[in-house]
């Protein structure tokens, strides 16, 4: 075959040639790169939830990690009357890797006088709900029941839940719930939403405040379940009308 001038590239076209060349290898490398990465995202998150990942998939964080927790031995001001014969138990839903039941025992035992009896872990079972990425709330308090019947059909017995999972009420449409009561004997309290420095489970996370904000939204469910308090018009008590953030959870001190 024979070249006529008009097939060859002109001068001024040869020169454009070497930078094409360099723009199509710096989009391959990017594409690769991007692909790659993405595979990772994949196979440690096949769900998706990037934003905010499962306690189940959490990586335990070392002791060595881990800040002492000391429990205040100050009592707390105007304990209500104890009720009799009430027993509370406190149900670990999911795997724990920050929250100390042991701290939130010895917590209540120090400052309310109140004896409280930990129970078995149980699993999170079937309340993840894929497309809001967290887990409803009402499925958690029935997994709670169904998995202790005989506590929870004892009238005069209290379950709280404690989880690290992100958790939702399906009866509001708010974005994430701290926790939820029903029938004044059941509740579930959510650390998830309470340190929110901590997005990533497995790194150093800020243990006093975290256990300082469950311990104001823990005790908020003893007061109305236990002691059976009304809500307070004191904004900075544990059982005032409404908590709609971590911001409010802050504004409270640790009494009723």
């Amino acid at each position: 075959m024979v070249l006529r001038p008009t097939d060859l590239p002109s001068p001024s076209n040869r020169r454009f040639i070497p930078a094409g060349l360099l723009s199509l290898g710096l989009v391959v490398v990017f594409g690769l790169v991007c692909t790659i990465f993405y595979g990772q995202i994949v196979r440690s998150n096949p769900s998706g939830a990037a934003d905010f990942p499962t306690p189940e998939t959490a990586v335990a964080i070392p002791a060595t990690e881990r800040v002492a927790l000391t429990v205040s031995t100050t009592r707390a001001l105007n304990i209500p009357p104890a009720p009799p014969n009430v027993s509370v138990y406190f149900v670990p839903i999911g795997n724990l890797s920050i929250i100390d039941v042991s701290y939130l025992v010895e917590y209540y035992r120090q400052r309310l006088g109140l004896s409280i009896t930990p129970l078995p872990a149980i699993a999170l079972g079937r309340t993840y709900n894929p497309r809001r990425r967290q887990n409803q709330a009402e499925a958690l308090l029935q997994s709670m029941r169904d998995e202790y019947a005989k506590i929870a059909n004892d009238g005069r017995s209290i379950l709280i839940g404690i989880t690290e999972a992100d958790i939702y009420t399906s009866d509001r449409n708010w974005r994430f719930a701290l926790g939820l009561r029903d029938e004044g004997r059941f509740a579930v309290v959510s650390s998830a939403r309470m340190d929110l420095d901590h997005v990533n489970y497995g790194a150093p996370s800020d243990f006093v405040g975290l256990h300082t904000r469950l311990t104001k939204m823990i005790s908020r469910e003893i007061g109305f379940m236990y002691y059976r308090l009304r809500t307070s018009r004191d904004p900075r008590s544990v059982v005032r009308s409404s908590i709609m953030g971590v911001d409010e959870l802050d504004e409270l001190g640790e009494d009723f």
